[in-house]
């Protein structure tokens, strides 16, 4: 295993210039390091107790080596969450019904969301308080994972006649991701397949099908 010197080294020799990333990256080895030691200490002291000389320490590098990439501390917490949370992406691929690829959906979500990316979301809305910054960049990224699966459910069930519709507000969909993170972040248990689909059936179906009965802009 290299020590930090050897990795410092590594970073100051491999430059990558055209790196579209705040700071100024010098080693994939020791950026991943970095990234995965972020994550690591968020997820366990959330922001306001994070150190650069913990993240060095566990990434087997120096501060000065972190700070050669990154401004400061809020600077290398956005790009680790954006990178991690910037894979998250759902698939609906049961297209049966619109209750079946509901509780697909919520699955896949439910897969997503590990122990550790709880704690991480338990560290941003401790620290929403004083940084919004980090708190607009989650919902940012849980949008993005979700829009594609949420408008490929809606639109299979207009073709199956389900609804007759295909535009649903924002807030809508929002909810079996609102419903996930609550009970994930609050609840005794994670919720199971019952849970789930206790909310498909008397949450999302009614406020979905209550839009099929009313006009067009309204739930």
């Amino acid at each position: 295993m290299k020590n930090k010197l050897e990795l410092d080294s590594i970073a100051d020799n491999n430059e990558h210039k055209d790196s579209k990333r705040p700071g100024r990256p010098l080693s994939n080895v020791l950026d991943e390091a970095i990234i995965q030691s972020t994550l690591d200490v968020f997820s366990e002291v959330g922001y306001d107790a994070l150190s650069i000389a913990e993240i060095a320490r566990r990434a087997g590098a120096t501060p000065p080596a972190i700070y050669r990439r990154y401004s400061g501390k809020l600077n290398l917490v956005l790009y680790a969450l954006s990178r991690e949370f910037g894979t998250l992406h759902f698939c609906v691929v049961e297209n049966v019904s619109l209750k079946n690829d509901l509780f697909a959906f919520m699955n896949e979500v439910m897969k997503a969301l590990t122990p550790k990316r709880i704690r991480i979301f338990a560290g941003i809305l401790l620290a929403s308080r004083d940084n919004h910054q980090l708190a607009d960049l989650m919902a940012e990224k849980l949008n993005e994972a979700g829009n594609a699966a949420w408008e490929k459910m809606i639109s299979n069930a207009h073709a199956r006649g389900e609804l007759n519709y295909t535009m649903v507000p924002k807030i809508v969909w929002e909810l079996p991701m609102s419903f996930i993170i609550t009970r994930l972040l609050f609840g005794r248990k994670r919720p199971d397949d019952g849970d789930i689909r206790e909310f498909i059936n008397s949450v999302m179906l009614p406020t979905l099908q209550n839009k099929v009965a009313g006009d067009e802009g309204d739930i």
